[in-house]
């Protein structure tokens, strides 16, 4: 079922096509390991390649370094490239002034961007053959929709985390598990022991989004709607469908002016030489 839904996702949104390379963030948590493995049983249908990049932020001294030995062994159990990176996420965060959540979104980014610029520079792989699959799921969709609500956001931000967007070099991130709810990811690796590994931080109100995960949204399931999660999906594909129409309808109003305006410009400068 999950794997199905992996695939409807890529097929309907055209995130993967024949002779690509995926490069997929693999933290050794759930869904992670769930897209790891279903990009696996998926690649020879598909016809595409696979690696993987893990990140220790070095936020869990001990914990970090076992998650990072776990994914290194699970990629070389399914002889799959792996290339770790290691960086002080706190120290980061201190000389930056940010937080320690976005320096670990930074070197992540940073890390997917220079495991694609080698295989550029190697000549492996023209930059648009390059995709980089993220592991945000439904539950991470709810989730930033009510972050954005929260801070004030437009109607842009109403539709939420793309299914693919404009990675740099020319690459392109992707979100093959974005229609997949948390439930279905967790059950999908009890099925399959893949035993993945558990970030106990996940289950403390430490960031934004772990508070509303944690406490926000079963509230709202309590006393208001029990299907939140699906509401707030549905309103991030409404706002989406509603963009991509508006957007259409600008793009064509700017050809058409470009069309007018030569034209306008050349009917003054006849009228002049006349």
């Amino acid at each position: 079922m999950v794997e199905n839904k992996i695939k409807k996702t890529i097929l309907d949104k055209n995130l993967i096509e024949k002779n690509e390379h995926i490069i997929i963030g693999l933290s050794g948590g759930p869904d992670s390991v769930c897209l790891f493995n279903a990009l696996m049983n998926l690649s020879d249908e598909l016809q595409y390649t696979l690696s993987a990049v893990h990140v220790n932020h070095k936020f869990r001294p001990g914990a970090a370094e076992e998650d990072q030995a776990y994914v290194e062994e699970l990629c070389r159990h399914r002889r799959i490239p792996c290339t770790s990176f290691v960086y002080d996420c706190k120290t980061i965060a201190e000389e930056k002034g940010i937080s320690s959540e976005e320096a670990g979104r930074l070197v992540r980014y940073q890390s997917f961007y220079e495991e694609a610029k080698q295989l550029i520079d190697n000549k492996r792989y023209e930059p648009s053959q390059i995709k980089i699959a993220v592991a945000h799921n439904l539950n991470d969709q709810a989730e930033t929709l009510l972050m954005r609500i929260i801070r004030g956001t437009g109607t842009d931000g109403l539709a939420g985390m793309e299914y693919s967007r404009a990675g740099e070099f020319g690459t392109t991130i992707i979100r093959p598990l974005l229609d997949v709810p948390r439930k279905d990811i967790e059950a999908y690796c009890r099925e399959n022991q893949l035993n993945p590994r558990m970030d106990h931080t996940n289950n403390e109100p430490l960031y934004t989004r772990n508070k509303i995960r944690l406490h926000l949204i079963p509230q709202i399931e309590k006393e208001f709607n029990t299907n939140v999660i699906e509401g707030l999906n549905r309103l991030s594909k409404i706002a989406k469908n509603d963009k991509e129409y508006f957007d259409m309808q600008v793009k064509e109003a700017m050809e058409q002016a470009a069309l007018v305006i030569p034209d306008k410009a050349r009917g003054e400068q006849e009228e002049i030489q006349g």
